[in-house]
């Protein structure tokens, strides 16, 4: 079989388009909308670029014209663009050297993170986060663990609607260390106790009345397994926030899930004692939200109709089977929200009677 031949890498046209707008972006006197359009043709690269030395032009062109250009809006928009660049060369190219280009870049948008204004500092932030979706992500985190501190004194002094920027990557780096050091979690909260701390009381709580910052702040506690004062206060803090997002969500059902899921999470915590009381409180927000799902959703592709309430009702049985006591489970189960649902739909008692227990105190309901 003849082995296709490769296809060059630019042909004439791309090639002066290339350039064309490479001049742009190297010209310190280009207006903001010449940048746009240049910034979205990068965006829109759909052919392959191999060449180091053409991505190092590229790179090394953007990256000085965001140092320099004194239009915040400019610096801006070409950190998302260099970013969006990177991960695309990412996605196409193998070559050892190329990724060292995309290291340099997430080290950049760390230094611009550090030293910038809090505004284009944050957008930093979120252009190194969305790197972190390609393959280089554990590399990257890697070079970022060493300026954990940085990065968190420079959010701490920051507004919060700046904060939320800093949040993911300083999420994404805790949990990197995690699990670098796993088997050894006890001794690495003990050597950064004071970081975490800190974290957690300048940062997190601050903003945990956004849903993603409890999310967050949930998975934090579920990976860093340590009971301690603070952890207590962040868990009703999030639980408090999601509660609240679970009464007031009106988008897509793969949104509110997530809400939802991240409840379900709350309640299987092992590292923290969780009183009946507010366990139950908790099911019973998540059962008035489920009772009135469809009972079926299409899947991710958008194809195929499949269950959605009944996985919830198991995922509640999993919650009685393994983090709740009989007696908190009798109480629910007689509680004015599951009879109420009860009352309004008999398919409800069908599904309860298939995945709750004990029996004896549904015969009671009913």
């Amino acid at each position: 079989m003849q082995e296709a031949t490769p296809a060059p890498i630019l042909d004439p046209s791309q090639e002066a388009t290339l350039d064309s707008h490479l001049a742009t972006l190297d010209n310190d006197t280009s207006t903001y909308l010449q940048i746009c359009k240049s910034c979205l043709y990068f965006n829109q690269l759909n052919f392959p670029i191999k060449d180091k030395h053409t991505t190092s032009s590229i790179i090394k062109i953007i990256t000085s014209l965001q140092k320099y250009n004194t239009d915040r809006r400019c610096r801006i928009l070409l950190l998302h663009t260099l970013s969006q660049f990177s991960q695309k060369l990412v996605d196409t190219n193998q070559d050892v050297r190329i990724q060292d280009e995309i290291m340099d870049v997430s080290l950049y948008l760390l230094q611009i993170g550090l030293e910038d204004d809090d505004g284009v500092s944050s957008e930093a932030m979120v252009a190194l986060t969305s790197l972190l979706s390609t393959d280089l992500k554990q590399k990257i985190l890697q070079g970022l663990q060493s300026r954990f501190y940085k990065l968190l004194n420079r959010a701490h002094y920051m507004s919060h609607k700046y904060q939320m920027k800093y949040i993911a990557i300083l999420h994404e780096i805790i949990l990197y260390s995690i699990q670098s050091d796993q088997g050894n979690i006890g001794r690495w909260y003990e050597e950064s106790s004071q970081f975490i701390e800190e974290c957690v009381n300048y940062v997190l709580v601050p903003n945990v009345h956004h849903s993603t910052v409890a999310i967050y702040s949930l998975q934090f506690i579920e990976r860093l397994e340590v009971d301690a004062i603070w952890s207590h206060k962040l868990y009703l803090l999030s639980i408090h926030t999601l509660q609240n997002a679970l009464e007031s969500l009106d988008g897509p059902i793969q949104e509110q899930t997530v809400v939802v899921r991240a409840l379900f999470q709350a309640l299987t915590l092992e590292n923290l004692h969780v009183e009946d009381t507010l366990k139950i409180q908790i099911l019973e927000r998540i059962l008035n939200f489920v009772s009135e799902l469809p009972s079926t959703t299409l899947d991710l592709d958008q194809k195929e109709r499949v269950p959605l309430r009944l996985g919830f009702i198991s995922d509640i049985a999993m919650i009685f089977c393994n983090n709740m006591s009989l007696d908190a489970i009798s109480i629910f189960l007689l509680s004015n929200t599951v009879k109420n649902i009860i009352s309004k739909n008999d398919i409800w008692v069908m599904n309860l009677s298939t995945h709750f227990v004990p029996l004896h105190i549904l015969s009671e309901i009913l």
